[in-house]
């Protein structure tokens, strides 16, 4: 929106998603907090930046009229907000009016602009007459000056931050911080209860570690690589619980969070999934069930597979946490979904290939209960993918800069309904997976009665491979040595 061809954006194109997502370098968790640096800022533009839910209803703590205690007020401060010329070209620059920043409410964004001309003729942003022209929060930022300024903010709602320059000057930079805090501190309003909902978490995989735990313990020497990877998978989402609660108590504290601690709950997020992931492959291959493992090689396989799972789950991760704040076009968060749905779908291809073999050699050699746990599997993969889908769908439609009608859907399908997914089929696997000689038959070499195949021949491997397989009672009286019969008897 311009009176001289200039623009009006709101988020990044796919490529810059898709460079900050896979970095993990993003803004990263949804936060009151939009930080400039050195943002340049065209003539006669105006660029909406950040998203911010805010609650400015009373605290419900306080005095006995439900007031608001002056410092727990919901307000935004633009603090050491400054602008500089990137270039020096003339004089005439050097006197632009400087760039205007703030907040104006988003339901009523294209209300209080003027779409053919959002700028006076003095330099300043030009506002419609409209009702909720008195909740717009603006400070003008001159050339060579830094401007810090708290404003109170005292109306609910959804409100986008925004830089404008009604100058000719096309070489200006912004920087500075846009801090935004609500009555109950600097958390979003939209994930209000996400630290109650991350302590249940947590509380949900200490009991299952414990239980999960003491099942291995008493069975040591049945154990193998299902078994530990569910323990990676509880371990991994313990560990993300931990670390989310941290970060969304600084955020609330402070409004800030570090970068580090960002990406490092990302980083326990994917590594969850990944293990879990896991799981399901190497049951799909028999490994643990049968000796697949042994024969052909299949371990290192699927931890290539896993590995490019957990690689292309990044940039959905990444841009699904802040997907609310930068509000992100459906072609750019459908984007950064498409890497993980393709791995997924080549693995279930893959996978389902794998279990197809691995149920029909189990049959063969009358692993009757290996069998069950495999068609066991089969309805738990099937339910995963059904709901994995679901969430998805809900996640796409659930659009940033919704109403307050609406902020506890953005908690309950960005954070609640995935968590709930996975502690779920969690608890399913831990079950299907119990330590047994019954079901896990690896090592297992029983010789058949009448065929002279060991029973512990694996379920996964190809056909041409089991050709390998020696029959001794072929060999018998071949030249490859004498015949047990002949050995020491005197020659004739």
């Amino acid at each position: 929106w311009s009176s001289r061809g200039a623009s009006s954006t709101m988020a990044p194109t796919p490529a810059v998603v898709f460079a900050i997502a896979l970095t993990l370098l993003v803004g990263g968790t949804e936060a009151e907090v939009y930080k400039v640096t050195k943002e340049d800022v065209l003539g006669y533009t105006l660029a909406a930046k950040h998203l911010f839910y805010v609650d400015a209803s009373p605290p419900g703590r306080g005095n006995k009229k439900g007031l608001v205690r002056d410092d727990d007020a919901a307000e935004v401060v633009f603090e050491d907000m400054r602008v500089t010329l990137s270039t020096l070209e003339s004089n005439e620059e050097k006197e632009s009016g400087g760039v205007q920043v703030g907040l104006i409410p988003w339901d009523e964004f294209g209300e209080l602009l003027d779409k053919s001309s959002f700028c006076t003729a003095d330099g300043n942003l030009s506002l419609k007459e409209h009702a909720s022209k008195k909740d717009a929060r603006i400070v003008k930022v001159p050339i060579g000056k830094t401007v810090t300024q708290r404003l109170k903010i005292t109306t609910t709602g959804v409100y986008v931050a925004f830089l404008s320059n009604c100058g000719p000057s096309d070489n200006l930079q912004v920087s500075g911080t846009v801090l935004v805090k609500g009555t109950n501190g600097y958390l979003p309003a939209n994930r209000k209860g996400v630290l109650t909902l991350f302590g249940w978490g947590l509380a949900a995989h200490i009991i299952a570690g414990v239980v999960w735990v003491g099942l291995l313990a008493s069975n040591k020497k049945l154990l193998h690589e299902p078994h530990y990877a569910i323990a990676s998978c509880i371990a991994f989402g313990a560990a993300e619980a931990v670390c989310y609660w941290q970060l969304f108590g600084e955020v609330g504290d402070t409004g800030e969070s570090s970068a580090w601690l960002e990406k490092l709950c990302q980083s326990m997020s994917i590594m969850k999934s990944s293990y879990m992931f896991a799981v399901i492959l190497l049951l799909c291959f028999g490994v643990g069930l049968t000796q697949a493992e042994e024969y052909s090689g299949i371990s290192w396989k699927l931890l290539g597979v896993t590995t490019l799972f957990s690689i292309a789950l990044a940039p959905k991760v990444a841009v699904f946490d802040y997907r609310h704040s930068k509000n992100l076009s459906d072609g750019e968060v459908l984007l950064a979904m498409a890497p993980v749905i393709v791995v997924t779908l080549a693995s279930i291809a893959w996978g389902g290939k794998g279990l197809s073999k691995t149920m029909s050699r189990c049959k063969d050699l009358n692993y009757d209960d290996t069998c069950k746990l495999l068609r066991r599997l089969v309805m738990l993969v099937v339910l995963l993918v059904v709901l994995a889908i679901g969430v998805m769908a809900a996640q796409v439609m659930d659009k940033p800069g919704k109403g307050t009608t609406s902020w506890q859907q953005h908690m309950l399908w960005g954070d609640a309904a995935g968590e709930l997914v996975h502690l779920i089929v969690l608890v399913a696997l831990m079950i299907l997976c119990q330590p047994d000689p019954i079901t896990f038959r690896a090592g297992e070499y029983v010789t058949s009665q009448g065929d002279d195949e060991m029973k512990g021949a694996p379920c996964a491997q190809e056909d041409d491979e089991r050709a390998g397989i020696l029959d001794l009672e072929e060999l018998q009286g071949d030249t490859l040595g004498p015949t047990a019969d002949t050995i020491g008897a005197a020659a004739e």
